[in-house]
């Protein structure tokens, strides 16, 4: 597996946080989020009484243990919600977090965040692989203090390509592109290398390719290092003879299979247009001196922004011919070939895992805890994942744009605040909550929303015809709604990141949009033979008619096309509430008007103003005993 690249961004403020659990609640997925992160109820950590496990290093001997499991894709969700449960574990009592991993990887700025906070936690991590540890997982297991395997577990494989969890595909990075991710992945590796006491070099073979190592043994202390080929013939004196069998490697590379560079950037010479040319690019920065590169492929300026952004300093020896006798060749490692990958016992064997541990019963014994709580995900996080990460989760975020839509529509063409409403505001929480509890959804998606509702709002109700005000809602409308399927870290689709997310956005609100309008045109021509459907609508108690119909079954019966026939002056009844468009009867004609100044109950005389083929705009008399003679005033 491979890790997918997104931008990564900040998190919101505190005060945008608690807004958002605010609205949250109008939704059932952000209650259980709140509880989850108050930390409320008994404390899961409180241990029982028995017996002292036998000793054990101090370093890792805990009482209080705290499982954090992570499980299918590393996304923002799962940073997290990570982060909220290492918060939990700290707050209640835990003296040690095991970060339980059966991971394929997932995006880089998550992955990162991860590991900031698993180095940020006062308490010894322990990484727990079962069973699978791909990619990001790797990177996060390796950011622990320790690292136990499953007895079938698989770890490595931390290769960078660009995906889209949604549409499913995935594709090679540009070298420049690789180079940048790169170097921000490489330091990571190196800093957890360094802290916890894997070989950097080899270390870099997870997330780079063509990183050769030899495996050779200090015979003073036991530790084993892993040489590059340089550090090979500095320490025996000539080069690496050809033709043995490394450990990890594969014939043919995995990535770049054109074999040409993996990595550039603004120190190296590129291919231009011109296959015979190069262009110049700027000044090397010179060597990195707190940096062993695992491969003569890492650019001049990769190996010093790997080295100015470790922060902990190496204890790696300078291998020198002198000090040959002290160390004794194991032999090819790895050969570059591949990320590096490694399954059962050969975690151990590369120096990763410190024992196999099948079990909760066994982890108990190995950390002598006398206490073990699981913090899980919890299911308004798995929630939030589903719908801003899967192609399902999208398809129903289009089916709640419908049901705001045609809500929207019910509730405007009927008098009174009903169901239709209600069903609107909820399905507009359920939209935009989501995306904003993983910042992936900014505070602008909402505003556009209201503000293109109340600009249509206001072209229908105060200046009547389809003028800026209409536009410009709309557009404003259409560009929020597409704005709540930005994935985390873009504050727009498209922008900053993959386009294909654009017009994956405007494909699923443009659908919905046009759904919506072929279901208000449905419900307008057939509520008045659904019964329950008047039901659930609040009816205006200011009518003088009660029998009149709603507006939409006046459009329903209403003819297709007036064709102007109703004169300027003629006078008729309101058969609907005209706020301000519904229907009036004149003489046993039913026909659409809309209402020139203010809004107009059902049963109140009105008096024809103008009338053209597609519009009949009328104002309300006084004399309502007028209203059915159908006489032309004066």
């Amino acid at each position: 597996m491979s890790l997918h690249w997104h931008n990564p961004m900040g998190r919101v403020s505190a005060v945008a946080r608690r807004l958002v659990m605010a609205l949250a609640l109008l939704g059932a997925c952000a209650v259980s989020w709140a509880a989850d992160a108050s930390g409320s109820g008994a404390n899961p950590l409180t241990p029982p009484t028995s017996s002292a496990p036998a000793a054990r290093p101090a370093v890792r001997q805990a009482n209080n243990l705290a499982i954090i499991t992570i499980k299918d894709m590393i996304t923002a969700v799962t940073s997290t919600s990570v982060q909220r449960r290492i918060k939990l574990a700290e707050e209640q009592g835990a003296d040690a977090i095991v970060i339980e991993l059966d991971t394929p990887g997932g995006e880089v700025g998550a992955v990162i965040e991860i590991t900031a906070a698993l180095r940020a936690t006062p308490l010894y991590t322990i990484a727990w692989i079962h069973d699978d540890a791909y990619s990001g997982g790797a990177i996060v297991a390796v950011a622990c203090d320790e690292i136990v395997t499953s007895p079938a577990a698989s770890f490595g494989d931390a290769g960078i390509v660009r995906g889209d969890s949604q549409a499913g595909f995935r594709e090679g990075l540009k070298p420049t592109e690789r180079a940048k991710i790169s170097s921000v992945l490489i330091a990571d590796l190196v800093e957890s290398a360094r802290a916890n006491g894997y070989d950097e070099v080899l270390i870099q073979g997870l997330s780079a390719l063509r990183v050769e190592t030899w495996q050779v043994r200090d015979t003073r202390t036991g530790k084993n290092y892993f040489l590059t080929r340089k550090e090979y013939a500095a320490l025996f004196g000539e080069e690496p003879r050809e033709g043995g069998q490394a450990k990890v490697g594969s014939p043919g590379l995995k990535d770049d299979e054109s074999g040409g560079p993996l990595y550039a950037d603004a120190s190296s010479p590129l291919p231009s247009e011109d296959d015979n040319k190069t262009v110049p690019r700027a000044v090397d920065p010179g060597p990195a001196p707190n940096f062993t590169p695992g491969t003569e492929d890492f650019t001049p300026l990769m190996r010093r922004t790997i080295s100015d952004t470790v922060q902990t300093r190496s204890t790696r020896p300078d291998f020198s011919h002198e000090d040959q006798a002290n160390y004794r060749l194991i032999g090819p490692a790895t050969d570059g070939t591949v990320f590096l990958t490694l399954k059962g016992a050969s975690i151990a064997d590369f120096g990763f895992s410190k024992q196999t541990i099948a079990n909760d019963e066994e982890l108990k014994q190995y950390t002598g805890a006398q206490s073990v709580a699981r913090l899980d995900q919890s299911w308004s996080e798995a929630t939030v994942a589903f719908m801003t990460y899967t192609m399902w989760g999208h398809l129903i975020s289009g089916l709640l744009i419908v049901i705001f839509l045609l809500g929207l529509f019910i509730e405007l063409s009927m008098p009174g605040v009903g169901v239709a409403g209600l069903v609107a505001l909820c399905a507009f929480v359920g939209l935009v909550i989501p995306p904003m509890m993983i910042n992936a959804s900014a505070w602008w998606t909402i505003a556009a929303i209201l503000g293109g509702v109340l600009l249509l709002l206001a072209e229908v109700f105060v200046i009547p015809g389809f003028g800026v005000a209409g536009v410009s809602g709309l557009i404003a409308l259409v560009v929020g709604l597409i704005g709540t399927f930005a994935p985390a870290g873009q504050l727009f689709p498209g922008v900053g990141g993959d386009d294909s997310s654009l017009a994956w956005a405007a494909s699923i609100v443009v659908l919905a949009i046009f759904a919506a309008g072929a279901g208000a045109y449905l419900v307008s021509r057939y509520t008045q033979h659904v019964p329950l459907a008047n039901k659930l609508i609040l009816n205006d108690a200011q009518r003088s008619h009660a029998s009149a119909p709603t507006m939409l079954g006046a459009m329903a019966s209403a003819p297709a096309a007036q064709s102007g026939v109703v004169p300027i002056g003629a006078v008729g009844v309101a058969l609907t509430r005209l706020m301000p468009s519904g229907a009036a009867d004149f003489d046993g004609q039913l026909v659409d008007v809309v209402s020139e100044v203010g809004f107009v109950d059902a049963g109140d005389a009105v008096r024809v103003i103008s009338s053209t083929t597609y519009r009949v705009a009328v104002e309300r008399i006084e004399a309502p005993s007028e209203a059915h003679s159908g006489s032309d005033q004066a």
